[in-house]
């Protein structure tokens, strides 16, 4: 008779073999490492992750900026990083809505949505600089962060 952790030892050794001969895709001689598989995330659970990842970085970007230099310098990073965010959203919003549309529409509207997508992230600098009195260098860096979060994204996603 074989104890508790024999047994479970042996299962596990039986359950090993019969996933390792699984993987072994000997057609078109290629390999499946993975053992479970993995489900597409949908597209509005990954632009929250990406808006999520932007404002938190931001907020640890501007929470550095204090932490070193000081609550103004904070305030003008956290500034440049809600300028990246805000004009992530103006296009999310686009790409988000219910109407169905044809193919050709759908791809001037991109491009416009882009070409204002611009035009807010100016005004929004714009603003930042002369309402909100924010130094530069800390509000390009905040702004950096925040694309890079972004463009990363696309090349993991």
């Amino acid at each position: 008779m074989h104890t508790p952790a024999q047994t479970s030892f042996k299962g596990f050794w039986t359950e090993f073999s019969r996933i390792k001969n699984q993987q072994l895709n000997l057609k078109n001689n290629t390999v499946n490492f993975s053992i479970m598989p993995v489900e597409p995330l949908s597209a509005k659970t990954t632009a929250i992750g990406i808006l999520s990842a932007q404002l938190v970085l931001g907020i640890v970007t501007a929470g550095m900026f204090w932490f070193f230099l000081s609550f103004e310098s904070a305030k003008s990073s956290i500034a440049g990083s809600m300028v990246a965010v805000f004009s992530s959203v103006h296009i999310l919003r686009l790409v988000f809505q219910a109407a169905p549309q044809n193919p050709k529409k759908i791809a001037n509207t991109l491009y416009l949505m882009e070409a204002l997508k611009f035009l807010i992230t100016g005004v929004l600098f714009g603003v930042a600089v002369i309402l909100l009195k924010a130094m530069f260098f800390p509000l390009i860096i905040g702004y950096i962060v925040a694309v890079f979060v972004y463009w990363l994204s696309l090349l993991v996603v």
